[in-house]
């Protein structure tokens, strides 16, 4: 099975602080469609493994996370 290796540089939306990760993901893994999803999904699952806390608006470092975290829930619960 042919992989393909792609290079990410993610930024902090509250800081400058830059995290630079590669993904492996399989090559022609179903419609294209399906392994963008799949690949997002391995970027999130490693930016989580190393404290980043990635969400729809953007992705925020360690030191911004639980305050992120925070808001999110904040603005959920008054929905």
């Amino acid at each position: 099975m042919n992989r393909c290796i792609n290079e990410y540089r993610i930024q902090c939306k509250s800081c400058s602080a830059e995290i630079s990760v590669s993904v492996l993901v399989p090559e022609r893994y179903g419609p294209p469609r399906r392994q963008k999803a799949i690949e997002r999904h391995s970027l999130n699952e490693l930016l989580v493994d190393y404290g980043w806390l990635p969400t729809s608006k953007g992705y925020y470092c360690r030191r911004h996370a639980a305050r992120a975290r925070a808001t999110f829930l904040t603005s959920a619960g008054s929905a």
